[in-house]
């Protein structure tokens, strides 16, 4: 586990030019972002809001990373890795979690969690409340049904929304093959490669918004 960990680290430093790129194992098999440049930020996975150490990637965008593997007999190990990227000031003591990259190989055929996509995107719509609607005419029903108190109470949006944090984009499904929207880890090739597309994709689609936005 230790050699796929510095492949890992080798792959990603090409990617940071004013921070250096480290995993720390916190617990056996279990890998957290570190390095020369940290900051604080609110990571939401899932239903927790736990407080991390986020790492300065380029402008006032931020990384968290983990990675936990589990090593199994005679095959590759099971291996699940969340990246988050935050924006936001170093001063910031709330950053805005954009989105989240995840590959969960870390379960077996038999577990719910093999109707999700593997691997995929989560959504954070954290700086405006977003609001679903059908057309423009029931935009402005709802705008005429509201009142200021209505704005003041989160759970009137709540009940208005749907809760796209917990929806599963596929990055990378093979409907065309195999008709399954699901990949598994066999090889470090495959997850190594993964890391360097997702974040030189990243990385090219946060400069070329951060270069044309109005």
């Amino acid at each position: 586990m230790e050699k796929l960990k510095n492949k890992i680290e080798k792959v990603c430093k090409e990617y940071f030019r004013n921070s250096t790129f480290k995993l720390d194992e916190k617990i056996f098999g279990n890998y957290i972002i570190s390095g020369n440049n940290l900051s604080h930020a609110i990571n939401q996975y899932k239903n927790e809001k736990k407080e991390v150490n986020v790492l300065l990637w380029f402008n006032d965008f931020w990384i968290y990373f983990e990675m936990t593997l589990v090593p199994k007999p005679k095959a590759y190990p099971k291996i699940f890795i969340t990246l988050s990227i935050f924006e936001g000031a170093a001063s910031d003591s709330v950053k805005t979690q954009l989105f989240r990259a995840d590959w969960d190989n870390y379960y077996d055929e038999i577990d719910d969690n093999n109707k999700h996509p593997q691997p995929h995107w989560h959504i954070y719509p954290s700086k405006y409340k977003p609001e679903i609607i059908k057309d423009f005419e029931a935009f402005i029903n709802i705008k005429k049904e509201e009142t200021f108190e209505d704005s003041l109470n989160p759970e009137y949006y709540d009940n208005k929304i749907i809760n796209i944090i917990k929806f599963h984009f596929a990055m990378n499904g093979d409907w065309a093959v195999s008709k399954k929207h699901i990949h598994f880890i066999d090889k470090d090739e495959i997850l190594l490669d993964w890391l360097s597309g997702l974040l030189g994709h990243i990385k090219e689609q946060l400069e070329f918004i951060n270069t044309t936005k109005c």
